[in-house]
């Protein structure tokens, strides 16, 4: 038997299967039986902030009730356990590693009896677990399945909360054709629900939601089937992934202390990071496009950046380095960048803002799709902010980047406030994620020599779900001449 590596998706930290903590109330122990494996319960989520007095005696104090936690080491130690049902899990060969994980059963519920709380001794069968270390309810599926956790960061304006609610909103449509298979994501948790409202609002009132409020949230927990296809040397998988949306402004200087006491275990505990970029907070774009900001100040502009840069490299990077785990750089509103590009001087041939940027079938999709759009939009950052595009390359280790655009070039938008939602055009929302989990080794890498052979109509429903074209009624300039690249503006 065995299980997959636990984690708490509060605090994001690694759990030992007995270090799983009971809460010593009443309710927490049920009278019924144990009736086979169980997939799903509700999720109760604490906030995270108390603090711990180790990892076999906890207690903390809720609603003015003293509350104790103990692990299911310590009551194996005292022996109030009477009988354990334990969850079959066959792990993957990358896990089969971790001797706990390859050797250790997967217990989902156990029976206790004369469990000591307060001045009563219960009996009866507990199914839920907590965390030893924030109290937060571990997931269900914690152990059963891979948890993969991706810290979402950027500036308060680069639309991370819009980006995830458009992300929800193509999420909830359907499976996205892969070769050698798809994915299927479903919603989970009560930060699903908050985006489904998000989605909502957009819907009803043709109107965004307001920017992060709190210094912590849970994360947007999905968990992600991958179905292979018949015949495929690929086999049928599950995991969690988690995102989380890091307040902005976290990073501006206003709340340095909360970063650094709060989100840097985030930051060390996550298993992939997304980094988003505001084309508006770019001195280049400013500089070019001075028409659109006259409200605005550069300095103010820098300031933002600089004091991001600084809460970065301060207390995640200087604490654990350069960050060495998956990573993308995003550039949103891409969609800007294209009505601009020549104000801007890019050219419509650079995959950053191409009109239709296309996989080509049968082909090496590292060398003409990913490569192409990674170094296009690495160049275009540079181009526009040369401090920005150092702090970059400072801070991740080889990040794939990709422009994005979640509401698209048709939309007009005014403040909060949308004309037309029906006009949003997502472009490459869910890209991100898909190279994320390819990355984590969750789905094939399919720019690998095995996977050139795919038929082609696969590759191109694949394709067209990746890289969809910016409006066609937006007229195109004609190509610059190659003397007037923007590569050589620098």
């Amino acid at each position: 038997m065995s299980y997959y590596p636990i984690k708490c998706i509060q605090c994001l930290r690694s759990i030992r299967e007995a270090e799983r903590c009971v809460k010593l109330t009443k309710d927490e122990i049920k009278s019924d039986q144990f009736d086979g494996i169980r997939q799903s319960d509700s999720i109760q989520l604490n906030d995270g902030r108390k603090k711990s007095n180790g990892k076999n005696g906890f207690v903390l104090k809720e609603k003015h009730i003293e509350i104790q936690y103990k692990s299911l080491a310590q009551l194996r130690k005292e022996s109030v356990i009477t009988n354990e049902e334990v969850y079959p899990v066959s792990i993957s060969p990358e896990y089969a590693m971790d001797e706990e994980c390859r050797a250790t059963d997967l217990v989902q519920a156990v029976e206790v009896k004369d469990l000591q709380i307060g001045e009563e001794k219960v009996s009866g069968i507990v199914r839920r677990f907590y965390c030893p270390y924030c109290h937060s309810q571990l997931i269900p599926q914690a152990g059963k399945m891979p948890i993969y956790l991706v810290s979402l960061m950027g500036p308060s304006s680069a639309g991370k909360t819009v980006y995830l609610t458009i992300l929800h909103m193509l999420l909830s449509g359907g499976n996205i054709v892969l070769p050698q298979g798809y994915v299927h994501f479903e919603t989970l948790g009560v930060t699903g629900k908050e985006y489904e409202q998000f989605a909502s609002h957009i819907r009803r009132n043709n109107r965004l939601p307001a920017t992060t409020q709190e210094d912590r949230k849970a994360p947007y927990l999905l968990q992600v089937d991958y179905t292979a296809i018949p015949g495929s040397a690929q086999s049928n998988k599950k995991c969690i992934l988690g995102l989380i949306d890091m307040r902005g402004e976290m990073f501006n200087g206003e709340h340095n202390e909360d970063l650094s006491n709060i989100n840097v275990p985030q930051f060390k505990e996550s298993d992939g990071f997304i980094m988003m970029v505001d084309p508006e907070t770019l001195e280049g774009v400013y500089n070019r496009l001075p028409e659109q900001y006259m409200n605005r100040d550069i300095n103010q502009l820098e300031e933002a950046i600089s004091a991001m840069k600084t809460s970065i490299l301060d207390c995640v990077t200087g604490d654990i380095g350069q960050i060495q785990k998956p990573s993308v750089v995003a550039l949103t509103k891409t969609d800007l960048l294209y009505k601009n590009h020549q104000q801007l001087g890019i050219p419509l041939n650079q995959p950053v803002i191409a009109p239709a940027f296309r996989v080509i079938p049968n082909s090496n999709l590292a060398a003409t799709y990913f490569d192409p759009m990674s170094q296009s939009t690495r160049e275009c950052i540079q181009y526009l902010s040369r401090g920005l595009s150092n702090f970059l390359e400072q801070t991740f280790f080889m990040p794939y980047y990709i422009s994005v655009s979640a509401l698209g070039a048709g939309v007009k938008v005014s403040g909060d406030n949308l004309d037309n939602y029906q006009l949003i055009h997502p472009i490459r929302v869910d890209e991100p994620l898909i190279y994320l989990l390819m990355k984590l080794n969750f789905v094939p890498s399919f720019y690998r020599g095995e996977f050139f052979e795919v038929p082609q109509r696969v590759v191109n429903e694949w394709g067209e779900n990746f890289a969809e074209c910016w409006d066609v009624e937006i007229p195109r300039a004609p190509k610059p001449a190659k003397s007037r690249s923007w590569f050589h503006k620098r």
